[in-house]
């Protein structure tokens, strides 16, 4: 009677076993699209056998155990990490682009070649009105075309500087979400697998916009590293970053330039070099070193401050060397341009026209010898290709300066759109390995419903057979 009933207590247990079965294939089923969700497998622990015991075997109790895997969870967040510093680079870069024109017909690069051409035309008359209104109107629109183009540049250092605080707050965010998931797997006395999604999830999602590195403990929390140093999640505890911009140093060579951007940790120390990668990495590197290369900063002219300042310089320089007429006395040139020479990151803002000069005063004669009625406007003319070293930067004429500074700005674009394609490809790479071996299949998952189903439906069977038999020897003993 006793092996009866043993018999009987374990179908029941196998019963509950196989409903417990159906119910992690039911979450898996549920939760197939749900992100960071790994598929949970189905552990059938059995029971202890020994017959002279009185242990009848059967099954004890069933697990539901995680198939994530971390190193193909990690290669996404890599992948990831390098896929956020791209796009987000690519589109930065975008907006800095559209302050270029390199067709030579609007924007810098057209009026530059006018400007020049200004000059050639008034070498071919000298004393004519409109050639020389000509030339007042073109040094307008060269110099209007500085000022729009670093105001541009000003924006575009403006706008990144508020995207790098939203980013910091985003990523503060999601320390805090990670945060509340670790409390919640602190004080959970068992697994929970919707959980450990939204946690993942959020470590995903965190990969995006830095560069990080991460441990688990045995209790399922995380601790979470800023460029595998600065703590932002650490058991229950979260530790916000900070963003700011770094204090000219007292040696700068441009204290008027934009201070770079700096992060800091919770404690006020900069942690900027830590971040190399994710939409944080790849603001930063553009906004510190793409942006101050052309505009400037406490460090460096800026070569569109260094295009302006040769520039300016030097068609005041040739037009003071000119004569406005032989006189007698011979009246001298006088400067066109004027721009700020103390700061030398605004020069291409400040750059402008001298609101007292003329056209006739446009000087126009090269005193020689020998002398030329039109030698000055001629050598402004050929500022556009000059192999002349005084009217060149860094071995460059003007025209192709610009072109270079221009060019330097579309490779990078180029290359960030070339590093978001392929990495565009490797994080779907990596997902459809870590779905490989961590996603649901619901062919795996319908083939499992049906094994236990029959599997319950069997032991019910048994189960009803067990206590028939139960009834029917209690009958017979009564």
């Amino acid at each position: 009677m006793g092996t009866l009933f043993s018999a009987l207590s374990a179908s029941t247990s196998s019963l509950t076993a196989f409903e417990k079965a159906l119910d992690i294939t039911q979450n898996n089923v549920g939760n197939a699209s749900t992100p960071g969700f790994a598929a949970q497998q189905t552990n059938f622990v059995p029971a202890a056998f020994a017959v002279d015991g009185g242990f009848t075997g059967g099954i004890a109790r069933v697990e539901a155990i995680s198939t994530r895997d971390h190193y193909s969870e990690q290669s996404v967040r890599r992948q990831f990490s390098q896929l956020g510093s791209a796009e987000q680079q690519a589109r930065t870069l975008a907006r800095v682009q559209s302050n270029f024109d390199i067709s030579g017909q609007t924007g810098l690069s057209g009026n530059l070649a006018k400007f020049f051409q200004s000059f050639s035309a008034l070498s071919a008359a000298p004393n004519n009105p409109t050639a020389r209104q000509a030339v007042i109107a073109s040094a307008q629109n060269i110099a209007q075309s500085f000022q729009e183009t670093a105001r541009g540049l000003a924006q575009a250092s403006a706008d990144a500087g508020q995207e790098l605080q939203a980013l910091v707050g985003k990523i503060n965010q999601i320390g805090t979400d990670i945060q509340g998931y670790n409390h919640q797997l602190l004080t959970s006395p068992t697994p929970d697998a919707g959980l450990d999604a939204k946690l993942q999830n959020s470590l995903e999602n965190l990969s995006e916009l830095t560069n990080y590195t991460s441990t688990t403990a045995p209790d399922g929390s995380v601790t979470v590293l800023i460029g595998g140093q600065t703590p932002l999640v650490s058991g229950d505890r979260a530790y916000a970053i900070q963003f700011g911009t770094a204090s000219p140093g007292a040696s700068s060579a441009f204290p008027g330039g934009t201070p770079p951007a700096q992060l800091r940790d919770q404690n006020g120390q900069d942690i900027t070099a830590q971040v190399t990668q994710g939409q944080l990495g790849g603001l930063l590197q553009v906004r510190n070193s793409i942006l101050p290369s052309l505009n400037g900063d406490p460090n460096q002219q800026g070569s569109l401050n260094q295009l302006a300042q040769g520039f300016a310089a030097r068609v005041n320089t040739l037009l003071t060397s000119g004569n406005i007429s032989d006189g007698p006395p011979p009246i001298p040139g006088v400067p066109l341009f004027t721009y700020d020479t103390v700061s030398g990151t605004n020069t291409a803002n400040s750059l402008a026209v001298d609101p007292a000069v003329t056209a006739q005063q446009i000087a126009t004669i090269d005193p020689g010898p020998p002398e030329q009625s039109n030698g000055i406007a001629v050598k402004l003319g050929n500022l556009a290709n000059s192999s002349n070293p005084a009217d060149q930067i860094n071995g460059l004429d003007f025209t192709q300066f610009y072109g270079q500074v221009a060019a330097t700005v579309g490779q990078s674009l180029s290359s960030a759109n070339d590093a978001t394609d392929l990495q565009t490809h490797l994080v779907a790479q990596a997902r459809s390995l870590r779905n490989q071996l961590s996603g649901v299949s619901l062919d795996e998952e319908a083939i499992h419903v049906v094994q236990f189903q029959r599997a319950y439906q069997a032991t019910a069977r048994l189960v009803t057979v067990l206590n028939d038999l139960s009834q029917t020897t209690i009958d017979i003993i009564k």
